[in-house]
């Protein structure tokens, strides 16, 4: 973490960085100040007296008058709002005495606690025909202790579709099976397939998802929003639960402006591979192997409110794109606590059109045409989702 100042030519005149422990607490800061006729570099290192309950350095009986009365939440804004001007103002190397702060848009805290509640959903799927099996992934987040979350209405539709598929599968195997080979065994096999909507290429006829790493349920009700893009998963009949903590909903969502920085988690790479296809079956069914599941964060900045008709907020749009895999995965500050959830990405034409345009590259003319696009996160307020698990009487935790 580090900062630096220049003079009205441009030329930097000083450059100050510090270095923090694992708490957040400064441990030293360099100060390198370039002269007309030299340069001085000072090091200071900093001790504490004692800690508070959140690993807090502090140091003598109580805080002193002036700025060092602003509290460590006040401070923290004020660095992230200004840390390259504020980082060589005496009043910051004073308050670092009695204060702590994280560096700058660091979620490295705060990824590791939402991992704890933050679990990937798995699907494997197949078409007609086709060996190849297809593994795809999402994401959700569990909102209490009781084996309750939430996750966007499009996945909670494939949880849907894969057992109205699983039946109308199984009912296809049947007829087949009891068709005798003839001459017309392929013409029937056909008119079978188109009977049952597997005759068209990529049509998928077996679809199935688990849920990694979450409780080991009997049943889970699925609950729809009729309008958002938001859906509740209610696990029942479980014994044992496999993830820790819960989401903790910002209970103010004024601060929601254009500007914040903020983090999504999910899980947007299917790299796990415990999954087959069975040829007598003529089936995909999952394995015993183990279950390789890579967690993947990416920030991005609040641009723009999405907003319903009648102008009420219903999503924040992010600087940078959701990826395939997490959607229903929770948005979060610094503090881990939690502002939306990941819903799509949108396809912003920046007008920047090439068409048959002229370019050289590596001293070879070439013909481009491009239609560049910016691809930015769309997520679901925090104050939606509260909203809705309120209406359906579901526990969850604010702050």
């Amino acid at each position: 973490m580090g900062g630096w100042r220049k003079d009205s030519t441009g030329k930097e005149v000083n450059r100050t960085s510090v270095e923090l422990d694992d708490k957040g607490n400064i441990v030293s800061r360099t100060s390198t100040n370039v002269m007309k006729d030299s340069t001085k570099t000072e090091i200071f290192t900093f001790t504490y007296d004692r800690f508070d309950d959140q690993g807090t350095g502090r140091r003598g009986p109580g805080m002193k008058k002036g700025n060092l009365q602003r509290s460590r939440k006040e401070l923290s804004l004020i660095i992230k709002n200004d840390p390259v001007n504020y980082m060589n103002k005496p009043c910051f190397r004073r308050a670092f005495f009695i204060f702590s702060t994280k560096p700058p848009f660091m979620f490295q805290n705060a990824i590791e606690n939402v991992g704890r509640y933050t679990r990937p959903i798995h699907f494997i799927s197949n078409a007609y025909g086709e060996k190849d099996v297809r593994p795809g992934a999402a994401t959700l987040f569990f909102v209490n202790d009781e084996g309750v979350a939430v996750t966007c209405k499009h996945i909670s539709a494939i949880l849907q579709q894969s057992g109205e598929l699983s039946t109308r599968y199984t009912a296809f195997l049947a007829e087949k099976s009891q068709m005798v080979k003839s001459g017309t065994y392929n013409k029937r096999i056909r008119e079978l397939k188109t009977r049952y909507g597997f005759d068209q290429p990529d049509a998928t006829c077996q679809l199935m998802y688990q849920f990694v790493d979450c409780v080991d349920f009997t049943s889970v009700d699925v609950i729809d929003h009729p309008v958002y893009d938001l859906a509740i998963l209610k696990m029942k009949g479980y014994s044992r639960s496999y993830y820790t903590g819960h989401a903790v909903f910002a209970k103010d969502s004024s601060g929601l402006q254009p500007g914040l920085f903020l983090c999504r988690l999910g899980f947007p790479f299917p790299e796990f591979s415990n999954f087959s296809y069975q040829d007598a079956s003529e089936s995909i069914t999952w394995t015993s192997d183990p279950v390789r599941t890579v967690r993947f964060p990416i920030e991005g900045m609040v641009t723009r409110h999405l907003a319903e008709a009648d102008g009420s907020i219903m999503g924040i749009e992010i600087s940078t794109p959701g990826l395939r895999g997490q959607s229903g995965g929770p948005l979060f500050d610094t503090n881990g606590i939690v502002y939306g959830m990941q819903s799509r990405t949108n396809h912003l034409h920046l007008g920047f059109d090439m068409k048959n345009s002229e370019l050289v590259s590596e001293g070879k003319k070439l013909r481009v045409t491009n239609q560049p696009f910016l691809h930015v996160g769309a997520c679901v307020h925090v104050d939606r989702i509260k909203e809705f698990l309120r209406q359906h009487s579901i526990n969850f935790f604010e702050a």
